[in-house]
């Protein structure tokens, strides 16, 4: 093999490591916005029916996080799947803000 062959070989290589440590990227985040807004939701309910109060404070911090995540990722990697979900989670947080908020005050 000459040198030529060696490098670009070599080139790819890198690239293909630099694509797979991304999607592992986007798929830490994703999973962590689930289980945030599982604990959550687990949290909310657990407080709903044990202590008979409600306290959207979690499910809004919950729902915040995962809407950021979902919406960043599909409007930077163009995937429309990403971006009605981030779209729908959004409406959500948004729920859960105003309900905070009108508890709250």
């Amino acid at each position: 093999m000459d040198k030529n062959k060696i490098l670009e070989a070599a080139r790819n290589n890198k690239a293909r490591g630099q694509e797979y440590e991304n999607k592992e990227s986007v798929r830490s985040s994703l999973l962590s916005s689930a289980i945030a807004i599982s604990i959550g939701v687990i949290l909310f309910l657990v407080e709903c029916f044990v202590k008979n109060s409600v306290n959207y404070s979690l499910i809004t911090v919950g729902m915040t996080a995962a809407c950021v995540q979902s919406l960043y990722e599909g409007i930077k990697n163009k995937k429309i799947h990403l971006i009605i979900i981030g779209s729908i989670e959004a409406v959500a947080a948004l729920v859960s803000i105003v309900a905070f908020v009108m508890q709250v005050v």
